[in-house]
């Protein structure tokens, strides 16, 4: 009976050659994405490259990979999310594994593919989202010029934004607790909000492609990351919570969609939405947004005169006022430290991409709204 021969050493260094050129092209692709990484994150400081780059090859690659996505009845985020998870766990799983039986060749291969995958993510978003961080801000595409803030004229504009509130909270349908209650489904209200954006001009600035909006199916988790909305540039589409509080939905998806045009920037969506809204002739979408703004400049109005900033919350209409305790103990129930934890990851992002208030640039649109009054205001009178 023929024995079985032992590998032989032509076979030996055969293998040995085959793992040399695997990790020799594993090296080289993970040198070369950081590379890559490296490269934009220095272009994007050059004068006007941002905006080009964000107007022309971002926006296409935007446009193709929200073609796909598009199409699937479903959060494609929602589910990438879920498949990340589970990968995850499953990798740290067999690393632990590995380690208990000393296998480290497979510890090796699994960190090698993780960063690969991970490298590819972060190009891939570079590519997609980096440059517009760093584009012109969106008063420039309105034609607003910026304008000095004050006192005065914050209350000015408060005034003004607290009658259309009151106003337009008249119209607005509420349960016996004096919740409001949205009268638009997530998709019905992402087509109200994307005919809004069809009368915007912005002279390019923001794209004219749609992208998918969609409720997720596990708000209900998603709401204790306190997340209630996100543009996901990888999958090219809008995923919003269902479990946000019902009059924030337009403002909500109108700043998601903002993200997905163009206005990267967390002030810059904001104010896109508020702007956008304002000018509704649909009072729930009108409603939201003057709500949002209200908010802002009490809040920045608290800061600098707590008589002035008692007189105007007392002239908001008792049901909104009623509304905002109703809106805080709703979103209260969903705090904890998953949310904090949220939070922080969330700043770092902002921050790693330009964005110097990391989370707190959410309500950092003082300015903008000042600016964008008196622009109006100008505009009426003829100045």
């Amino acid at each position: 009976e023929e024995v079985p021969h032992l590998m032989t050493g032509g076979k030996m260094n055969g293998v040995k050659n085959e793992k040399i050129l695997k990790y020799t092209f594993l090296s080289v692709l993970i040198g070369t994405l950081i590379v890559f990484i490296i490269t934009v994150n220095l272009l994007v400081h050059i004068d006007g490259l941002a905006e080009n780059i964000t107007r022309t090859f971002a926006r296409k690659l935007n446009y193709l990979i929200s073609r796909v996505t598009i199409c699937v009845p479903f959060s494609v985020t929602e589910f990438s999310v879920c498949v990340l998870v589970f990968v995850i766990v499953a990798a740290i799983a067999f690393i632990i594994y590995s380690l208990v039986k000393k296998r480290w060749k497979n510890i090796l291969d699994t960190v090698l593919a993780l960063t690969v995958a991970v490298l590819i993510a972060v190009s891939v978003f570079n590519m997609t989202s980096t440059f517009g961080y760093y584009r012109d801000d969106v008063l420039t595409a309105f034609g607003i010029e910026e304008t000095d803030v004050n006192e005065e004229r914050i209350d000015e504009a408060l005034r003004y934004y607290i009658s259309k509130l009151n106003e337009t909270e008249k119209s607005v349908q509420r349960d016996d607790e004096g919740n409001p209650i949205c009268p638009y489904t997530v998709e019905e209200m992402a087509e109200l909000v994307y005919g809004e954006y069809e009368r915007l001009d912005t002279g390019g600035y923001l794209a004219s492609h749609r992208v998918g909006v969609k409720p997720v199916a596990m708000s209900e988790i998603m709401a204790y990351t306190g997340i209630i909305g996100v543009c996901m540039p990888l999958t090219g589409e809008i995923s919003i919570n269902a479990k946000a509080y019902p009059s924030a939905f337009p403002e909500l998806i109108a700043h998601e969609i903002a993200h997905s045009k163009g206005a990267h920037r967390e002030n810059d969506a904001n104010f896109t939405a508020y702007y956008l809204l304002l000018k509704s002739e649909n009072d729930f979408l009108s409603y939201s947004a003057a709500n949002s703004v209200v908010n802002v400049l009490l809040s920045s109005l608290k800061k600098t005169d707590e008589d002035m900033f008692e007189e105007r919350y007392f002239s908001v209409s008792e049901n909104v006022r009623n509304e905002w305790k109703l809106e805080s103990k709703y979103y209260a129930k969903y705090n904890g430290f998953i949310e904090k934890i949220s939070e922080a990851i969330n700043n770092i992002f902002l921050k790693s991409n330009g964005v110097q208030n990391g989370t707190a640039s959410y309500s950092d649109t003082v300015k903008y709204i000042i600016s964008a009054f008196y622009h109006e205001k100008g505009a009426q009178i003829g100045l």
